[in-house]
């Protein structure tokens, strides 16, 4: 109970409240949807590079396509990109994993910006219900007519709950776009570490065994 107004009667009864609800849903069924996605995503894994190395030492072009195919990880499609180019020139490899990467990086953050526009709008959202709040409060006050003062009250508590849902979802959303943020940096940075590893190999700079 808010101001004696039941916050059950204040969701079904005020469109804004439904609506920072409905958000607030889609905000943490994404959250957990690329929190699956970014940390169980490698950028760079050591073992599986020297797996697809020593099948191209061994001269298994085709059985190093399929491992990547297989694998399916960011690191794994952007190899696939150079392994499938294996006789281009290093230029145009170096070309090719860079679009890779960038395709990857796009697949990555793909949900992630939506979180931190989430996290701006969120509080606005609670903003505008606080507003239709205060208006309903002035409103139910200038009436002189029985049940006034349980329309103010319900202003009232329209105001509070819609601000403290805004700011709330706000903070979450906030801190849910900066750690996958960062988690997006960390495995685009691998993958070019993981590129750069093997335009190395594919000019006899480097033996990865």
């Amino acid at each position: 109970m808010i101001g004696g107004v039941s916050i059950l009667n204040l969701i079904t009864s005020s469109w804004i409240v439904d609506f920072i609800l409905f958000i607030a849903i889609y905000a943490i069924a994404m959250i957990i949807e690329r929190w699956w996605t970014l940390f169980r995503a490698h950028g760079k894994d050591d073992k599986f590079i020297q797996r697809v190395v020593n099948l191209l030492n061994e001269g298994n072009l085709e059985q190093a396509k399929y491992v990547c195919e297989q694998e399916g990880s960011p690191v794994a499609k952007v190899l696939h990109a150079g392994v499938s180019n294996f006789d281009a020139v290093p230029e145009s490899v170096q070309n090719i994993l860079d679009n890779a990467i960038e395709s990857e990086e796009r697949n990555l953050i793909k949900g992630v910006r939506a979180i931190g526009v989430m996290s701006y709008i969120a509080p606005l959202l609670g903003l505008l219900g606080s507003l239709i709040g205060i208006i309903s409060v002035f409103h139910g006050a200038s009436l002189s007519v029985p049940g006034s003062a349980k329309l103010v009250m319900g202003g009232i508590a329209e105001a509070l709950v819609s601000t403290v849902l805004g700011v709330t979802i706000s903070i979450i959303c906030a801190v849910a776009y900066s750690a996958f943020d960062d988690r997006v940096k960390d495995i685009v940075g691998d993958l070019k570490n993981s590129a750069t590893y093997y335009i190395s190999y594919i000019k006899g700079e480097v033996n990865i065994v």
